[in-house]
């Protein structure tokens, strides 16, 4: 049983007040005897020594004889011995009394930490406050999803069509993709081609709660090979510049994804599938459900892509 830093501090307040109170008792009883004197001598000290002390060989509070000439240890049964004695079992008797108490008294203090039920707390997990209120979540599966929305999002980007990412991009991060694209690309006449991409690594570098909210900021390394052609001729544009369709390229972006906390994960959750009644999701509705009708890029539902960035 744990007794907190406050509580030891007033024990050992407590054990210095008695021994001060015995140093100053000692005298009087040993003056009250006749002889008179004084505890130790020039020979010893409170942590005693060869000939004296509180508790030395030959002489002190509790040796077999006194230094006066008319002691023993008969001599020290007055009351001012009983008041020390009476002391210390004060002492002991406060901090059996605490024990028992498991640390705690009515005048507060730290509280001391209980581990959740089913075990302590997973080192290392940034995902456990998440676990803690859905079950289902599941590490795993929440990387699968993260890279099933990638690679959708690389193909619509090459197709020039982000439409059917926009079950579970946010409508700011849709408009600003769909911006790119329609000015650097469809304006223009060119396609942004992403041969063999694929995710290196990925991993979760801030997870917090925004108000009702979790959110989870990813880390994704991947490689491709990055190359933009004439949409007519299929020829490569600025290829020094813009890739050769040749040489693959690593790079990095921030992903943050959010959803409502609480909200039970779906082991057959997909993002072909409505979040909400679990319908699959048909060409040309891919804000509104064609079967239940409710907004599918909603939070409150599933995990919905809020932002990338460029690392």
């Amino acid at each position: 049983m744990r007794i907190d830093k406050i509580k030891v501090r007033r024990v050992l307040a407590l054990v210095g007040i008695v021994l001060l109170l015995a140093a100053m008792l000692v005298p009087a009883v040993a003056l009250a005897r006749a002889g008179g004197g004084h505890v130790g001598g020039s020979s010893g000290g409170f942590s005693g020594g060869s000939s004296g002390g509180f508790a030395g060989s030959s002489g002190g509070l509790l040796s077999g004889s006194s230094r006066s000439s008319g002691g023993g240890i008969g001599g020290c049964c007055g009351s001012g011995f009983v008041v020390v004695i009476v002391l210390i079992a004060v002492v002991i008797w406060v901090i059996i009394s605490m024990r028992k108490g498991g640390g705690s008294s009515g005048g507060g203090g730290s509280e001391i930490f209980t581990p959740p039920a089913g075990g302590q707390m997973p080192v290392g997990d940034p995902f456990f406050e998440i676990k803690a209120a859905d079950p289902n979540f599941n590490t795993e599966m929440f990387f699968g999803r993260v890279n099933e929305m990638f690679i959708a999002i690389q193909y619509a980007w090459m197709n020039r069509n982000l439409e059917p990412v926009r079950r579970f991009l946010s409508d700011q991060q849709f408009s600003v993709l769909n911006n790119s694209v329609q000015t650097d690309y469809v304006a223009k006449g060119q396609i942004n081609k992403l041969d063999n991409i694929h995710i290196d690594h990925m991993e979760p570098v801030e997870v917090l709660k925004q108000g009702d909210y979790d959110s989870v900021k990813m880390l994704v390394t991947a490689t491709v090979i990055d190359y933009t052609v004439d949409e007519r001729t299929g020829a490569l544009i600025n290829p020094k510049e813009l890739g050769d369709g040749k040489t693959p390229t690593t790079f990095q972006e921030f992903w943050t994804l959010m959803r409502k906390s609480g909200v039970q994960s779906k082991m057959d959750a997909t993002i072909t599938k409505c979040p909400n009644c679990g319908a699959p999701v048909t060409d040309g509705n891919y804000v509104k459900c064609a079967y239940c009708g409710v907004q599918m890029n909603d939070p409150t539902l599933d995990w919905v892509l809020m932002r990338i960035e460029q690392v």
